[in-house]
């Protein structure tokens, strides 16, 4: 918890440092891989799953943490938020790395197709992981938690990967 709320603190202090003594800094450049409709239908996605639920959220029973009451709209939030910032680190990292920057000198041609080949070989099985992993968690949540945190969990991933979509995407045409 102690590495998110410094992850938090370090993206806070580099959206303010802007100044050109600042310039030190790597300043990362992508190309955004998906097409306008996708933004679209995320810019739709995010509000309406945060509004629903807020509203299924709203009449639900506060819980109970060292004898202080604290309603499920919270948890709902700092999910959501901190799901939110590793997603947008992860697509960040993959977004940018994806690329394939400029090839190291020294190094054959065969090489760096194969180190591309490699990381789209990683890339693809972190899609598989994933995908299998958004079937499956519904179902897992369900037996492991409560009905109330596996739908704080699942209402809080969708917002936590279409927010940082919106956000890359914004950042990708700002930088042309």
């Amino acid at each position: 918890m102690k590495n998110i709320e410094y992850e938090i603190i370090d993206l806070i202090t580099l959206s303010t440092k802007r100044s050109p003594s600042s310039s030190s800094k790597k300043k990362i450049s992508f190309e955004y891989p998906f097409s306008k409709t996708w933004v679209y239908a995320c810019y739709i996605l995010a509000p309406l799953t945060i509004f629903f639920a807020i509203y299924f959220l709203w009449d639900a029973d506060p819980v109970e943490i060292f004898s202080f009451p604290v309603h499920p709209i919270f948890f709902y939030f700092i999910f959501t938020s901190v799901f939110t910032v590793i997603i947008f680190k992860l697509k960040l990292y993959l977004y940018s790395r994806g690329e394939g920057k400029e090839p190291y000198e020294g190094h054959l041609i065969g090489a760096e197709e194969e180190g591309q080949s490699s990381f789209n070989q990683w890339i693809l099985i972190l899609l598989l992981i994933l995908t299998f992993a958004a079937f499956f968690t519904p179902i897992i949540l369900s037996f492991l938690l409560g009905p109330l945190w596996s739908f704080i969990a699942i209402a809080g991933f969708v917002p936590a990967m279409t927010i940082p979509e919106i956000i890359l995407f914004t950042y990708s045409q700002r930088r042309k």
